[in-house]
């Protein structure tokens, strides 16, 4: 006999401010919130099991996975209320109370029952002081922005 469980399907959704990410995915960096908003209409309509189009019916089967925003904007941390189950923060620890308060505060603008999941990611560099140099320099380069990286990368005292 089968037996079928409930899995919960989780995924995080963030735009990138990194201008080579836009450029090989051809989209336009200005863009790309309004991008997704128009792309997560979509995508909750095909998780309700509704066509796609005129055209085309109901896609895949009808699962709703729990959808995590992450970001550092107002309009980015909204989504959390508009189309999300929650937020993924990365950041500076002393950060991280502010964009959760933020990400709360849109979740009742919204009328959303219960409350957001939250989660929290830190990056840890673990080793001789080359280590968090190496660390800091990687991020600079990753990120294009030495100040957002001196931020992420804090020397544990």
């Amino acid at each position: 006999m089968l037996s079928l469980r409930r899995i919960r399907v989780q995924t995080e959704v963030g735009i990138s401010g990194r201008e080579d990410d836009h450029a090989t995915a051809g989209t336009d960096i200005r863009r790309r919130g309004r991008i997704l908003d128009a792309q997560m209409g979509v995508m909750h309509r095909l998780w309700a099991g509704e066509a796609h189009s005129d055209e085309a019916g109901p896609i895949g089967p009808a699962v709703r996975p729990g959808v995590l925003f992450g970001g550092f904007v107002p309009a980015a941390i909204d989504r959390v209320g508009r189309w999300g189950d929650g937020f993924l923060a990365a950041g500076p620890l002393e950060h991280m109370e502010t964009t959760f308060g933020l990400a709360e505060k849109s979740w009742q603008t919204h009328e959303r029952p219960g409350k957001p999941r939250f989660v929290g990611q830190l990056n840890a560099a673990i080793g001789p002081d080359s280590v968090a140099d190496e660390a800091q320099t990687e991020m600079t380069e990753y990120y294009g922005n030495p100040n957002f990286a001196n931020a992420m990368v804090t020397p544990a005292s």
